[in-house]
């Protein structure tokens, strides 16, 4: 983990803010013909700006590799998921109101085999 990480994750936190401002009506056009039960990948979802423009009932995942985003982007799964335990989420644990949610770096494939 590198301090380039870290500090990139503060400033995107720091960010979310202005980027929802200039982005959100754009990104609800964009993301209206999600349906709730459709799947969505995010590769490289950051801090979660977009979660909130995801229906109800999505079947999410998302893959960040830089382990300083995973903290924000947990914090705003669970609150559009109030209902979630407080436990860290995992691949394929399913929160109501239907959000199924993962994130974590992709692993390299093993060697020498």
């Amino acid at each position: 983990m590198s301090l380039y990480q870290r500090y990139f994750a503060a400033l995107m936190r720091l960010a979310d803010g202005a980027q929802e401002r200039h982005y959100g009506e754009r990104k609800e056009r964009l993301f209206d013909s999600i349906a709730p039960g459709d799947r969505v990948v995010e590769i490289g979802p950051g801090t979660g700006v977009n979660l909130a423009h995801l229906p109800p009932g999505v079947r999410y995942v998302g893959v960040e590799p830089n382990p300083h985003m995973h903290a924000p982007l947990r914090r705003k799964a669970d609150a559009l998921a109030p209902r979630a335990p407080a436990s860290a989420p995992t691949e394929g644990k399913k929160y109501s109101p239907g959000w199924k949610y993962s994130w974590g770096a992709p692993r390299a494939p093993a060697r020498g085999r």
